[in-house]
């Protein structure tokens, strides 16, 4: 798990890079690999659970997070390659519900890092992902599908590429540091 923000990071990084060379089609690969990232996500979340806390509560917050970022996952896999020909609609659709699920993502997120203020735990990391959420919900939400133009996107794309590589550096330069143990013979 402490690898995750690093691949989301590249993986934004490089859905930028896309976008600004093919800005048209780049818009459906880019909710089908994001979507494939949040499959991903929910479940490395879910199996990496550990309980910092005997609050039911963010117990229950944690767990619903992780499941709720499967399913949108998900549907952000399924369903533009299921209505491919169904066209623009879907896929406003589409980036009206994960805008959406990005919300509701950060709402639990800014909650857990309530919670995990008071044990002092560091989450610094949680606050970034959380207004990277809210930032990327947003501009969804104002993006027209039918409207998006060749230079939006690629600015978009250069955010994002940006963002990514901001974010991938921050990821590496602040991951938790494993210990390495030495193994001595008793004798």
């Amino acid at each position: 798990m402490k690898n995750m923000n690093l691949i989301f990071g590249i993986l934004i990084f490089v859905v930028g890079m896309l976008m600004c060379i093919n800005p048209v089609s780049m818009l459906l690969v880019a909710i089908v690999l994001l979507g494939a990232a949040s499959i991903i996500n929910g479940i490395s979340e879910l199996m990496g659970f550990r309980k910092v806390s005997d609050d039911q509560v963010f117990v229950t917050v944690t767990i619903v997070k992780c499941i709720l970022t499967i399913v949108c996952g998900l549907l952000a896999v399924i369903l533009p390659v299921y209505f491919l020909n169904a066209g623009m609609a879907i896929l406003k659709l589409i980036m009206i519900i994960i805008a959406i699920f990005f919300f509701c993502r950060a709402a639990s997120e800014f909650y857990l890092i309530i919670r995990l203020n008071e044990l002092n735990v560091d989450v610094k990391r949680m606050f970034i992902r959380a207004m990277v959420l809210i930032a990327a919900g947003v501009l969804l939400l104002i993006i027209r599908a039918q409207t998006v133009g060749v230079v939006i996107v690629r600015i978009l794309g250069v955010a994002a590429m940006l963002g990514g590589a901001a974010f991938a550096v921050y990821s590496y330069r602040n991951a938790p540091q494993e210990a390495e143990y030495e193994v001595v013979d008793e004798e």
